[in-house]
């Protein structure tokens, strides 16, 4: 039989294997071999062209240079064959050259009026007003785009965020179920433009962790996305982003907010979506805030609610959870149905010890002394008590993660390890029918056999970063830098 003779879907499977771009370098996203089949004959061109306009990705930086000329192609073919577009499948745009904006607007002009484009994703390295086919969209624009991810880099002040109206018309696309963003949301500019649209179809709001997100952006969209089933975001509020610098002088996105961490009014801006929720994560990884309200999140009411991952200090505030007079009570204001539950001790907060505390011990070479805090049960009541509600209850939970999160700071001499925990605990997390993970940051040079490391610590593998020696003058300095920021 001649490839000719070969069914369609036959043919598509085989062409998927030609310009594996898994394996590419240089950013090179060119199609040689499908090219070469595309000008055969007519049946198997048809099946190699389809594949060629299914995913689109385009870089253009200074190792994708040659996506630029591609772009010039792909806009006249679209110009001389409109039909082109309805082709497209997927399109991934990323920028960080300002003269290829006006080349990356015409073809997302284009790709408005597609009728197969069902996932865009858009990165650029500049001011959102940059891509404004997209950002203020016609009527009818992107009709069939199912998930919009959008990306901002190189955020240079506020002025620079995207503003609500527009995170908010995004969602209005009609076929929209995810909306997924690596950008910090500003405001409303003006009250009038605040939208009332039903949003019926979106369900999965993914707001990149450590950027700031307004409030007003949840006020707007929460209540009026009714089948909403998942929201991704940090700690919502007035915030200035901010880099981190890492112990190599890498960078980390993370925002200082400009108002106390208030637990309960991010409760009651999540209410809108708690009948259909199912999925919450809300945390204040890499986020520096003033102060604490002192109160706590109650998400009781979010009655389909069954996978939960957040900050402690929602919960138990900045302290130990041994001097929270309610942790004990915790399960009264989680949702009735959560089975999967991922508790994050983040910045300075620990479960058995503070990151300042492990830090000095670790410098006078006396850890093993703080180690003995493991011990304690009066740190983990929180979670006995939990777990034997469950117990008790015979409610739905089924997994309970409680880690303490990794630290962008200049000091990076920790890691991230399993902890194998002690019997008492594994035992009543076994009656519980519950499966227990803890995670713990102990010194770099601290070994046990309790405890082994996690693969996604960072660490930087078991030799870190920063070495302690007998009198370490600048993690010393770095060390009272960081307690003098706390």
């Amino acid at each position: 039989m001649s490839l000719s003779q070969l069914p369609f879907e036959l043919l598509k499977d085989i062409f998927s294997y030609l310009d594996d771009q898994e394996h590419r370098l240089y950013a090179d996203h060119g199609y040689p071999a499908l090219c070469a089949v595309a000008l055969t004959c007519r049946r198997v061109s048809g099946v190699a062209v389809n594949i060629l306009y299914a995913d689109i990705e385009l870089v253009f930086n200074a190792t994708g240079a040659k996506d630029i000329e591609r772009l010039v192609l792909l806009n006249r073919s679209c110009r001389e064959n409109p039909s082109v577009v309805n082709r497209i499948l997927r399109a991934h745009l990323y920028s960080s050259f300002g003269d290829a904006v006006d080349l990356y607007n015409e073809f997302l002009s284009h790709l408005a009026g597609s009728t197969s484009l069902t996932t865009l994703k858009t990165e650029i390295h500049g001011k959102w007003t940059a891509l404004q086919t997209l950002y203020n969209y016609h009527e009818g624009s992107f009709a069939q785009v199912r998930h919009l991810e959008i990306g901002l880099h190189r955020v240079m002040g506020r002025e620079w965020y995207l503003p609500a109206e527009q995170v908010t018309r995004l969602c209005e696309l009609p076929s929209l179920e995810i909306l997924t963003t690596h950008a910090p949301l500003g405001g409303f500019r003006t009250e009038e433009s605040r939208p009332t649209a039903t949003l019926a179809n979106l369900k999965h709001l993914h707001l990149f962790a450590s950027r700031p997100v307004s409030a007003a952006v949840l006020e707007s969209i929460l209540p009026r996305a009714p089948n909403m089933e998942c929201v991704q975001l940090s700690v919502p509020g007035a915030a200035t982003e901010v880099d981190r610098k890492m112990a190599d002088n890498a960078s980390m996105l993370g925002y200082d907010l400009s108002e106390p961490l208030r637990p309960a009014f991010y409760g009651e801006l999540l209410a809108p979506a708690a009948a259909s929720l199912k999925n919450l994560v809300i945390d204040t990884v890499n986020v520096k805030y003033p102060s604490h309200d002192g109160s706590w999140i109650d998400l009781s009411p979010f009655a389909n609610l069954s996978r939960l991952e957040f900050s402690a200090s929602l919960f138990f505030g900045t302290g130990k959870t041994a001097s929270c007079a309610w942790s004990r009570g915790i399960g009264r204001y989680l949702p009735p149905r959560i089975e999967s539950l991922h508790v994050l001790f983040d910045g300075d907060q620990g479960i058995f010890w503070s990151l300042g505390d492990m830090r000095r011990h670790a410098r006078s070479r006396t850890f093993p002394e703080l180690w003995q805090q493991r011990l304690n049960v009066v740190h983990v009541e929180w979670l006995i008590d939990l777990l034997a509600g469950k117990r008790k209850d015979a409610t739905s939970l089924k997994s309970i993660t409680v880690a303490e999160d990794p630290v962008v700071d200049r000091d990076q001499n920790w890691k991230v390890v399993h902890w194998h925990m002690t019997d008492y605990l594994n035992a009543v997390a076994h009656e519980a029918g519950v499966k227990l993970t803890m995670k713990l940051r102990v010194p770099r040079l601290f070994e046990s056999p309790e405890i082994e490391l996690c693969e996604n610590s960072w660490s930087w593998g078991e030799q870190g970063t920063v070495g302690y020696g007998e009198y370490d003058e600048e993690g010393e300095a770095q060390e009272l830098e960081g307690e003098m920021e706390e």
